[in-house]
């Protein structure tokens, strides 16, 4: 590692192995630049030997250093190691950080956040009393209002800015409220990766509670299902895993499309008779009405098909049971069957 008397004696010699001159160590690494740089593969490696002679640094030991600096400012590894570390970023190939970059990272938002705690009791120093008094002090004293955005004079500054930029004074007129958040102007793509972000988020909620708490928004659940249509024979599997105390989520979302059931990574899918046109009884080239217009039953499957396409593309195994089963079964039978499915995989 380097020694830090090295480091705090400026005049301190360091000699050159390629033409054994002395030169102190502001002088060395211009001289290996200007002399000897063709005696490299690249600046990286030249940088890594001037390193390594100046500050005792090996190989390894900067590489870590470099990884760290990934998570921290050039002040924090200045500090850490003793070492005029943003000299060398160019020639090692590193990004010099802007202020935002640089306060951003992982310690300095940590650091920042244990000193407002520590001297705020808040982890955001605007939350805390103290400053919110002080910026209403000192918005009274200038402005005459303790908030700057209540003054007439810049409000009409700031609505003359956006229309400027945006040809209009509020941004939900383009990518807010109005237009839900941005959902019609973005792709499919990114219209999925929202709704699998927020599953995401949901699972993760949802399987951090207890296995009480589970069984217990699994009951609320089933007698307030919100705005989604129930079907008489949802309702019935919804009543048998619950009573049952077999965890569940219904009406779940995988991309943009609901599903009736999922049973940890396995989607179970309750298929009416009419509504998913059974092939026991439908024939590909019927006619059948939906949303007032005469339809191919052929159009029903492959809807069907394309749902089970994307769950599966997701990971999850999909089975269904259908309407025509379950009115010749009673609930344990029905029981049995979602068991075996969850377990065999019966499709």
């Amino acid at each position: 590692m380097a020694s830090i008397l090295l480091l705090n004696n400026r005049m301190t010699k360091i000699k050159c192995d390629i033409c054994n001159k002395e030169f102190c160590i502001d002088k060395f690494r211009s001289h290996v630049n200007k002399k000897h740089s063709s005696s490299f593969a690249n600046t990286k490696k030249l940088a890594y030997y001037v390193i390594e002679k100046v500050y005792g640094y090996s190989e390894i030991e900067l590489n870590n250093i470099i990884s760290e600096y990934e998570n921290n400012s050039v002040l924090f590894i200045n500090k850490k190691y003793n070492f005029d570390f943003r000299r060398y970023l160019n020639d090692l190939g590193l990004k010099h950080k802007t202020i935002a970059e640089a306060t951003s990272t992982e310690n300095c938002i940590k650091n920042r956040e244990n000193t407002c705690l520590k001297k705020y009791g808040v982890i955001n120093p605007s939350k805390a009393e103290v400053i919110k008094n002080k910026k209403k002090s000192t918005f009274i004293k200038n402005y005459g209002v303790d908030n700057i955005r209540k003054l007439p004079a810049y409000r009409k500054e700031w609505e003359a800015k956006m229309i400027k930029k945006y040809d209009s004074v509020c941004l939900s007129n383009l990518h807010g409220n109005q237009n839900s958040f941005g959902w019609k102007t973005i792709s499919e793509d990114d219209k999925n990766a929202r709704i699998d972000n927020l599953v995401k988020k949901a699972h993760i909620w949802y399987y951090n509670l207890s296995e009480e708490d589970r069984a217990n928004y699994n009951k609320k659940k089933y007698v307030n299902r919100g705005n989604y249509y129930v079907s008489s024979l949802e309702k019935r599997i919804s009543q048998i895993l619950t009573l049952n105390n077999i965890l569940y989520r219904a009406q779940f979302f995988i991309s943009k499309y609901p599903f009736d059931f999922v049973i940890g990574n396995h989607v179970i899918e309750v298929q009416g008779t009419y509504w998913h046109c059974d092939p026991r009884i439908y024939k590909a080239t019927d006619l059948i009405k939906r949303n007032n217009k005469l339809v191919l039953v052929q159009e029903i499957w492959n809807k069907d098909l394309l749902k089970k396409k994307i769950v599966e593309e997701k990971g999850y195994d999909i089975s269904y049971i259908w309407e025509f089963d379950m009115n010749n079964m009673d609930d344990d039978e029905i029981l049995k069957k979602i068991r075996d499915i969850n377990e065999n995989k019966i499709n």
